[in-house]
């Protein structure tokens, strides 16, 4: 029994002493020392540090007295104090799901359109997806009011001139090959934006007959036998094409054509301009 506690005693010794000897280890030693415990730093500081993209950019926008901002703000007040969008061929009211308000909505002010004006933007995405929406707005002098240049879905990248919006789903053939999408371009003469192309997939891996075109997969015009065309739609007309001429068109469509950020804030009364 003596022996014992001796040695417990020598034991306890020797582990004050290495406790009082080794240097304490500060975050950076914790972080070298194990992976898991790395992997958990990283991950709090992912949640600390608010993450900054095209969407979330910081807006220094200023409203100004004049006719343009004007409208704008009495846009958003309807849109804010309404719930519904005005100036559209058939108003459209804004159909939130709790506990989100209108004030975590966004809009934006800026020349989206490279007419030399500035647009509205307003863009609703806490709702269901056929109501997820982005409305882009301009001010006509002549009614000192705004009127509607394009209604479209949310899921929209903007470039001068042109937006391409992906659709919100993928019923189609397309599977992996392809999210389709729309793009609408700007018409200076009626100062709208005007559906101009729809583009899809065709993935004969889902489908070998495509029932609503009335047509078998088209193995003429997959002439490299990729197992996949693309479908572009313009003016009401389809033609399918293979992988290097859809390549081919969509440089030339989307040529010297940057996205535009989009200075996107919050639809608070306090950025509206109303407190």
């Amino acid at each position: 029994m003596k022996k014992k506690s001796v040695l417990a005693v020598i034991a306890l010794l020797v582990a004050v002493v290495l406790c009082a000897c080794t240097p304490q280890s500060g975050p950076m030693d914790t972080v070298e020392a194990t992976g898991q415990t790395t992997a958990i730093l990283e991950s709090t500081v992912e949640t600390e540090i608010p993450q900054t993209s095209a969407d979330t950019v910081q807006n220094e926008f200023q409203w100004q007295d004049t006719p343009t901002h004007n409208a704008f703000r009495r846009t958003l007040k309807t849109i804010h104090d309404n719930l519904y969008f005005p100036n559209l061929e058939n108003p459209v009211q804004i159909d939130l799901w709790e506990p989100g308000t209108i004030e975590d909505e966004m809009f934006a002010v800026l020349d989206v359109d490279g007419d030399g004006e500035e647009e509205l933007l307003v863009r609703i995405s806490n709702t269901y997806v056929a109501a997820s929406c982005v409305v882009i707005y301009g001010y006509h002098p002549s009614l000192d009011d705004v009127q509607k240049e394009a209604y479209t879905g949310f899921l929209a990248k903007f470039y001068p001139g042109m937006i391409r919006v992906d659709a919100s789903h993928n019923h189609g053939h397309a599977g992996d090959v392809l999210w389709p999408y729309s793009i609408l371009t700007y018409d200076e003469q009626k100062d709208a934006y005007q559906d101009a192309f729809y583009v899809d997939a065709w993935s004969k891996e889902i489908a070998d007959y495509d029932a609503y075109l009335e047509m078998a997969y088209p193995e003429d015009v997959d002439t490299d036998h990729e197992g996949f065309v693309y479908l572009i739609t313009e003016n009401g007309q389809q033609r399918i094409i293979n992988r290097q001429d859809y390549e081919a068109w969509e440089a030339e469509m989307f040529a010297q054509k940057e996205p535009l950020t989009i200075p996107w804030q919050k639809m608070t009364a306090e950025n509206i301009g109303l407190e």
